[in-house]
Parts: C-alpha cells; sequence; structure tokens
C-alpha cells in the first residue's frame, strides 16, 4: 500500500473541513436567526410582541371546559379588538369520528379583513385550546395563536387593502378531536368562501418548521405559488408529502381538505417531540429560530395570497418538489422520475464503459465496491437497530417517555449515526486498500446503482420520493471530472463540490425522519447515512481522507454516547412523566387507584402501598388504549361521590333500527363524559345535543370492541348531555358511562405534590377522578 495515499495531508484536512462545513451550513440554513424579527418598526412582525401575547396565554393549562380556556378566548377577542377587527364567537357542537365518536359544544373566534374583491377568503388557522389538562400549550399552537396576531397587527399596521378576504380563524377542541374545524367547515357560512388555508401547529418545541400541504387534486400550482411568494427559508419536500397523504392525517386542515375540498398548507415544527402535550410544553423552551420559522412562512405568505388568484390553485398535476439550501425550492412533474432514473442507468452505463476501456475498472473493484457497499448498510442497520434494543434494556426508563423520542434522543442519534460513519468508512478503507491506482474511486458502481434502484422504486411506488434520484445523478456527474491522466486541482474542485450537492439535500432529512418516526426507527436514518457516505466516498482521491474521518465519528461515536448516558436520568429540566387516577363504580360501591407508569416511582407510590399489576385489571371497570392500560391498581376509599342522573327519554324501534336517547345530566364538575360498550356494538346513527354525526350527509357509523364508544368534552362543567344513538334492532346494547373530573388534588387533601423532577403522563386522563355506573 502507498503510505501517502493513506496518510492524512493538507488535502485531506481541506476536503474534511468542507464536508463539516456543508453539513454544518446544511442545518442552520433551514430558519432564519433567533434575532431575525427584532425590529420595532410597527409595520413589520416583532417576535418581543408575538411572545407578549404567549405570556398571556401560555401561563397555565387552557384545555377545553377549563376557566383559563375561557380566560384565553376573551384576551383573544380583545387583542383582536385593539387591532380594528371584530370577532365573532362560533358557538356551535362539533363532531368528529376516529377509532371513536368525539364531540364538544365549541366556541371558534373569528374576524375578518374585507378584501377589495370580496368573494375569495384566505383562512389563517390555528387552535387555542392546548392538550388535555397540564399542557401550557406555548408551542402547541400558542405559537401559531400569537404569530397569527402578531402578523396581522403587522399587516393592518400598513394600511393595505387586500384582494381577497382575509379570515382569522382560531379554533376550538382540536385536541378532542379537530371539533373547532369541524363546526366551522360544516356550519359558517364563510366556510363557501374559504379558497386557502394556512394552518399553524406544533408537535415539540423547536427546529424547523416544515410544509405539509393537503389538496385533494395535484399539487403542482400550489407549489409553483409556494416557490415563488418569496420564502427565504422554506423545508418542504414531497416524500414527506407522500408519505403525508397516505397517513390518517389528524390536523384541522384536514377537516377542510376532506369536508370542504378546501387545500392548504400546514407549517408544524417536531423537535424536542418530548415537550409535546407535557407540563414542560412552556416558553422558555420555545426556540426562537422556530418561532421566527414560522413568523416567515405565515408573514410572506399572507402577503402573497392576499393579491393572488386564490382560484387559480387546483391542479390535477402532481411535482416532485424538494429544498436545497442557497437555492430554494426545485420542483418538476412525477412524469419526470423515470426519465431522470434511466437517465441515470444510462450515465452509470456510460462512465463504467469508460473506466473499463481505459482499464481503471475491472471485476475485482466491481465485487469490492459491491461488498463494501452492502456489509455497509447491513451493518450499520444491526448495529443500530439491537443496539437501541440493547440501551433500552439497560435504561428501562428510556421506554417511559411515551412520545417515542428520549430526552437525550439527539445524542443517542448522534452517537449512532457517528457510528455508522465509522463503520461504512472502515468497510470502504479496506475495500480500496486492495487497489493500487486511485482506489477509491473504483468502487462507485454499487453505491450508485443501489440509490438508481431505489429512486427506481420510489419513482413507481412513492413518486414525491422521486427526487432521490438526484444524488446518484450528481454523483455521476462527479465522475465525469475524473482526468485520464494526470488531475488538476479545478477538477478536484469541480468533483468535490458536485459531490456536496448531496449532502446538503440529505444530511437534514436524517434527523428530520428519526424525529418524526421515533427513535424505534433510527436506522432509517443510520443507513441512510451509511448509503449518502457510499455515493461520496467513491470520490476520494486518496485513503487519508478516510482514516482522517474514521477517527473523528469514532470520537464523537463514544463521545456522544457517554453524554446520552449522562443524560439519561430525570431532572428538573427533564420531568419524569407518571400517572395515578382514582376509580368509582357506583354500581357496586368499590373503587381504585390506577396508574399508567411502567415502574411505580415516589409520587405514585403514596397511593400504591401494595400494587397488583394490571394484568389482571378487568377491562370492563375501565377499558384504556395500548398507551393508558392500567399497569398497576390497588383498593381505594369509596368517597360519597354523586354519580351522573341518567334518564333514558326514548326507546323506539323502527325500520330495523333500535334508537336510544340518553338525557345526561352531571351531578357535580365535569370535564369529560364518556360512554362505553361491554359487549362488541355497531353504531348506526350518532346525535349529541340534536348534532349529528354525518359526513356529506351519510351517517358515520362506527364498529366497536368492548371500549370507548364516545367522548365528550364538556365545555361547561354542568351542562346537560342529550346522546341519541340507533342500532340493529335485535342487537345488544350494553352501556356504561363514565364521568371524568381533574379535581382528584382537591378531594385528597393530603396528596403529596409531584417533585419537581416529575409531571403528568401525557396523552392520557390523568390525576383525574372518574365515577362509573351502568346506564343500559
Amino acid at each position: 500500500m502507498n503510505r501517502s495515499r493513506s496518510s492524512i495531508t493538507l488535502s485531506s484536512w481541506l476536503v474534511f473541513l468542507a464536508i463539516v462545513a456543508a453539513i454544518g451550513w446544511s442545518f442552520s440554513a433551514q430558519q432564519p436567526a433567533s434575532d431575525a424579527y427584532s425590529a420595532s418598526d410597527d409595520t413589520v412582525f416583532s417576535q418581543q410582541r408575538a411572545l407578549a401575547h404567549l405570556n398571556v396565554i401560555a401561563a397555565r393549562p387552557h384545555y377545553l371546559g377549563s376557566a383559563e380556556h375561557e380566560r384565553v378566548r376573551e384576551y383573544l377577542v380583545g387583542a383582536l379588538a385593539q387591532m380594528g377587527l371584530t370577532a365573532d364567537i362560533q358557538h356551535q357542537v362539533g363532531t368528529h369520528f376516529r377509532r371513536q365518536y368525539s364531540a364538544a359544544d365549541t366556541r371558534n373566534i373569528i374576524a375578518r379583513i374585507p378584501g377589495s374583491q370580496p368573494g375569495n377568503a384566505l383562512i389563517l388557522m390555528s387552535h387555542y385550546d392546548s392538550g388535555l389538562h397540564s399542557s401550557l400549550g406555548a408551542s402547541d399552537a400558542g405559537s401559531g395563536v400569537v404569530t397569527i396576531l402578531e402578523a396581522v397587527r403587522a399587516f393592518l399596521a400598513r394600511g393595505e387593502t387586500p384582494l381577497n378576504d382575509i379570515v382569522i380563524l382560531l379554533t376550538d377542541g382540536e385536541e378532542r378531536g379537530l371539533l373547532g374545524a369541524e363546526a366551522f367547515v360544516g356550519h359558517h357560512p364563510w366556510a363557501s368562501q374559504a379558497r386557502l388555508v394556512l394552518n399553524l401547529e406544533a408537535r415539540g418545541s423547536g427546529g424547523p418548521s416544515y410544509m405539509l400541504m393537503e389538496t385533494n387534486g395535484g399539487n403542482a400550482d400550489m407549489i409553483r405559488a409556494f416557490s415563488v411568494a418569496g420564502l427565504k427559508h422554506p423545508a418542504a419536500n414531497s416524500l414527506m408529502y407522500s408519505l403525508y397523504k397516505q397517513l390518517p392525517n389528524d390536523t384541522d386542515l384536514t377537516v377542510f381538505r376532506e369536508q370542504g375540498d378546501i387545500p392548504g398548507f400546514n407549517f408544524a415544527f417536531i423537535d424536542d417531540h418530548f415537550d409535546y402535550h407535557t407540563a414542560q410544553d412552556s416558553i422558555p423552551r420555545l426556540d426562537a429560530n422556530t418561532l421566527n420559522h414560522q413568523a416567515e412562512y405565515l408573514t410572506t405568505l399572507l402577503d402573497y395570497f392576499a393579491d393572488a388568484d386564490l382560484a387559480s390553485l387546483e391542479s390535477e398535476a402532481d411535482w416532485v418538489y424538494f429544498n436545497a439550501p442557497g437555492i430554494g425550492m426545485i420542483s418538476y412533474p412525477f412524469a419526470w422520475n423515470l426519465w431522470l432514473v434511466a437517465l441515470g442507468v444510462m450515465a452509470l452505463g456510460g462512465v463504467v464503459w469508460r473506466d473499463w476501456r481505459q482499464g481503471r475498472l475491472g471485476v475485482s473493484q466491481l465485487w469490492r465496491g459491491v461488498l463494501a457497499t452492502s456489509l455497509a448498510v447491513v451493518l450499520v442497520w444491526a448495529v443500530t437497530h439491537f443496539g437501541w434494543h440493547i440501551l433500552k434494556a439497560l435504561f428501562p426508563q428510556y421506554a417511559e417517555i411515551p412520545h417515542g423520542f428520549t430526552y437525550n434522543g439527539h445524542w443517542i442519534l448522534a452517537s449512532f449515526i457517528a457510528l455508522g460513519i465509522t463503520i461504512t468508512l472502515a468497510l470502504f478503507r479496506w475495500a480500496g486498500r486492495t487497489t493500487t491506482d486511485q482506489p477509491m474511486r473504483a468502487l462507485y458502481v454499487a453505491p450508485v446503482a443501489l440509490w438508481l434502484v431505489i429512486s427506481g422504486g420510489a419513482a413507481t411506488s412513492l413518486p414525491g420520493a422521486g427526487f432521490l434520484v438526484i444524488p446518484p445523478l450528481l454523483a455521476l456527474a462527479a465522475m465525469m471530472f475524473w482526468p485520464a491522466s494526470e488531475d488538476t486541482p479545478r477538477l478536484a474542485a469541480a468533483r468535490l463540490l458536485l459531490a456536496l450537492l448531496p449532502v446538503l439535500i440529505l444530511a437534514p432529512l436524517i434527523p428530520a425522519f428519526v424525529i418524526g418516526l421515533g427513535l424505534n426507527a433510527m436506522a432509517v436514518g443510520t443507513v441512510l447515512t451509511a448509503l449518502t457516505l457510499a455515493l461520496l466516498l467513491p470520490l476520494c482521491s486518496d485513503q487519508g481522507l478516510l482514516t482522517l474521518g474514521i477517527r473523528s465519528s469514532a470520537v464523537i461515536a463514544c463521545g456522544s454516547l457517554v453524554v446520552s448516558m449522562m443524560l439519561s436520568g430525570y431532572s428538573e429540566d427533564r420531568r419524569k412523566p407518571n400517572s395515578i387516577n382514582y376509580i368509582l363504580d357506583s354500581d357496586t360501591g368499590e373503587a381504585w387507584w390506577t396508574s399508567s407508569n411502567r415502574r411505580p416511582d415516589s409520587f405514585v407510590g403514596q397511593f400504591l402501598t401494595d400494587p397488583t399489576t394490571g394484568d389482571s385489571w378487568p377491562q370492563e371497570r375501565y377499558p384504556a388504549y395500548r398507551s393508558s392500560r392500567v399497569r398497576w391498581y390497588q383498593d381505594a376509599p369509596v368517597l360519597p361521590l354523586a354519580p351522573a342522573k341518567v334518564t333514558v327519554t326514548g326507546d323506539v324501534k323502527d325500520d330495523g333500527l333500535r334508537t336510544v336517547t340518553l338525557s345526561i345530566q352531571p351531578q357535580r364538575p365535569t370535564a369529560v363524559l364518556q360512554l362505553v360498550t361491554t359487549s362488541p356494538l355497531t353504531v348506526r346513527r350518532m346525535r349529541i345535543n340534536g348534532e349529528p354525526f354525518k359526513r356529506s350527509d351519510q351517517w358515520i357509523e362506527g364498529e366497536f370492541k368492548p371500549g370507548f364508544v364516545l367522548t365528550n368534552t364538556q365545555a361547561s362543567p354542568l351542562a346537560p348531555l342529550t346522546v341519541e344513538l340507533s342500532i340493529d334492532s335485535d342487537a345488544p346494547l350494553g352501556l356504561k358511562l363514565l364521568q371524568t373530573a381533574y379535581d382528584m388534588p382537591e378531594l385528597f387533601e393530603d396528596m403529596k405534590a409531584r417533585s419537581t423532577s416529575m409531571m403528568p403522563e401525557p396523552f392520557i386522563i390523568n390525576d383525574a377522578v372518574i365515577i362509573s355506573q351502568r346506564v343500559l
């Protein structure tokens, strides 16, 4: 082996630093700076003014039906009034069906800026209710609400009259099933004039805000408008769009698309997912860069679409699109996908033929390239997959974070990505050592061919992923700059530039997919890293760069793993989630403490002094979803709590259906009323306070196993509820009513508060008093 090729030279350092700089730029260029909106000019967006609103909105949890929810609504109405806008409160029962029937008496906040040519409306939307009972809702979705308030204020301060009507819609009950959006689209007269929606959301507390559109037709015209609007930091790609269209989407915008055929853009950030729906969704944890990213989207697109032809956004064609740092949005028709793959195949064949004829490529190099690429993919996947399972076994607290992404998840991800880089570099260095002339460049065939196979499969099964053909095309273009004889600095620079472009495109996608899908999908990120490196490595002129990369990535892998272990515990900034509920069966006169904790802790231990495993918990007492199942329980003292007063006001059989009408009157302040079936049940029709569960004038039928059938969130603690449901006349009907209130601390005065390193577990009912009673 030629020692000069394996030693770390100045050239190796320069290329290494160029790669590091490109990766750093690809991430930093995703968002505006934290001080991007710090100007005091009244006619521009101000982060400080937006945060002033957020300090009021996110001071305390403000879930639907709480006193804080009403306070926030009154504040928002006042804030709109200070801008000269009159807010209308749409008071309407909202209904939604997904796995079960959900309903609530919602109160949307709506205001309108009249356009010079009214009739077409641009909707600016976010929701003002927070999640469940403990979330402060700073990011989800207080950040969206205050971004709209400040963007509209700056727009009005410029004194411009828009061409289109602009409707500010702050929806209610989003967290309880998109109920405010359902109420608006189904009942408000302005919904028929809506042509486009800009919806601001959050699934974490930081990171870039990604654009995900919703449309029943093609995306070509919407992408064209999005691309020319003047955004400086667009973060969007059609792979996410294609995946999103195949998933059961769950934002307010989904209701507009499904029920009103109204397209729109979602803008949502997903990093620091562990804060989502928790008491940690607070203002200090909301990244300033992230808030500014939302501001850039809304201010830029508000200015553009205020005067755009909103009726021209419908298209039959779909486009592939992605963003690149320093370039912006790149898009082209889906029809180009297969042509680009074919171009790649022809280009690969041409380069292989050239190098074969010149004697720079032989069977040995082809075989070793295939072996290095294959081993890299397999080993990186195996090490990541099994390594993560080993870590979960060593640190059981990782399973206690229900979000799928732990507090130290970024360090864990960094350690496995760095380890994957080490493995991939080592394999290619081993393969390159067996050749004598320009060892690394002879290994390009296998990784490029694999990328073309992947992009070819994507072009047919997931067309939005068609841009994955761009990296191998760029790698092949770089191969064109290999001279037959002596290399030159200019040719080397051209190769490096072309080689770095795939890194700029793909590097930000790697953590985004893992953060979005959770650490259980971490192997997706590490394998994608290995494949990206496999494209880059054959362009190296010597092995010194590989040696430098192996040493650096190995150090990063070890260091990140050590840091992740140091941060594996809980603290005031990384709180342990736990749960406790009190369940009273008013029919049997029995009561229990229940918990979803995987391991009892000091807070739960004050109730569960001698707990029984939840494996023996009878589901008919209180059913639960997989994430909220009872894991521990114990007998509890029976309190004299009054169940709701339930009256059967109707029980009629007609035309093969049995229609039962229930009148439910809570006897104590209540947050949630739920109906549970004790046997398999098919509901043909359902009404809540007279509002039917329908879509396009068709009744929504529900097939239920024993468990939850209906969840009604009480907008007023003692509000009555009328339920009308129809089933097949000969079907058995066994119903129980669950009455839930978040007042356990008030009823049990000797209850010790959580320590500062604990918080209520998200996504489930918690700290609740639940009364169960049989209805029918």
